[in-house]
Formats: C-alpha cells, structure tokens, sequence
C-alpha cells in the first residue's frame, strides 16, 4: 500500500509529526523568552511580557512576509524577467500585509508595552535580523565569489547568461535588512512607539 503524499515526498505521518511538533516548538521559543526576562527583571508583570512578546513576534512575522515578497521581485528585476501579472498580485499582497502588520497593528499595541517588559523580546528580535541580514549578505558575496570562479573555467559559448542574479539578490536582500535593522529600524520603532 503507498502512502498518501500530502507535501512533496513527505508521508501523511510525517507531516502529522511536524504539524504537532511545529506549535510545540514555537511554544517553547516563547516560553524561553518569558525565562530570561522574568530573570533579569524580577519586578516584571508577566502579562506585560506577554504584551511585548506577541508584538514582536508579529514584527518578526511582517518582516519574514515583506522579505519573502521582496527577494522574488529582485530576481525578476535583475534576471529581466517579469512575472504574470497574478503573481505580483501576490507578491504586492505578501508585502502589503507585511508593512500594515508593522504599521497598524504595532503601532497601537507597541503604546501600551512596559519599556522594561519589551527589553529582551526587542533585543532578540533587533539581533535576529542583524544576524540574517549579515548572513544573506555574506552568503550571498559567497555564492558570487563561487559562481566567478566557476565560470572562468568554462568557454564564453557555454557561460549561463544569468549566474549573478541570484547572488545579486542575496546581496541586495541581506544588505538592505542590515542596514534598516541597523540605523532606521530602532529610531522608528522608538518614534513609533512614543506614548
């Protein structure tokens, strides 16, 4: 009897597994930041934590839909190749749901946050993106470092046309991530969030 295949080839158990295990896992990163800042701060309210955590959980959600939106339009702009109109549609769809998150949403929870409460949860989620920015950037240096190397070798005739659009994208992405995390992302979000 063959398994009923429901993502690519993974089987039906295996995919109950990781719908079980994906919350549950989730869960325990939330609980780990509710840890260290009961710690540090012992004069807390946990629900004022709570309050910090879930808006910077939803801040780090906006962002992965804006990145996620943004990366394939910088592949079709400097591959030069466009898309259907439909998926931009979709990808005007991811981005805009992304920044009304940071801007609706955020804006009216974020006032009502403990400065003291928000401390750690905004910690992680401002070293988190410093992390991935540097990371897309220098994988994305990497790649283009391999990707020329590779390609003196072969003949002219043979070199695919395209190969730095997606270490070019990788570039442009994680370097654009640093940066806003690094100068424009904090003094907005203190703007923002001025009671």
């Amino acid at each position: 009897m063959q398994a009923i295949q429901l993502f690519g080839t993974w089987s039906w158990q295996e995919t109950l597994l990781i719908l079980a295990v994906a919350p549950l896992a989730f869960l325990h990163l939330v609980v780990l930041m509710f840890l260290p800042a009961l710690l540090a701060y012992p004069k807390v309210n946990p629900k004022e934590l709570g309050k910090a955590v879930y808006v910077y959980v939803l801040l780090t959600c906006s962002v992965l839909l804006i990145l996620g939106g943004a990366f394939p339009v910088f592949l079709s702009l400097f591959s030069l190749q466009l898309f259907a109109l439909q998926e931009y549609g979709s990808l005007v769809l991811l981005i805009g749901s992304g920044v009304a998150v940071i801007f609706v949403l955020s804006k009216r929870l974020c006032k009502h946050i403990d400065p003291a409460a928000a401390a750690l949860p905004r910690a992680a989620y401002f070293c988190t993106f410093y992390v991935l920015g540097a990371l897309l950037s220098i994988g994305g240096a990497l790649t283009f470092a391999i990707a020329m190397v590779n390609t003196m070798g072969i003949e002219q005739f043979y070199q695919p046309i395209s190969w730095w659009v997606v270490p070019t994208s990788l570039i442009v992405t994680g370097g654009g991530v640093l940066l806003f995390f690094r100068y424009a992302s904090e003094g907005a979000f203190a703007a923002m969030c001025e009671k």
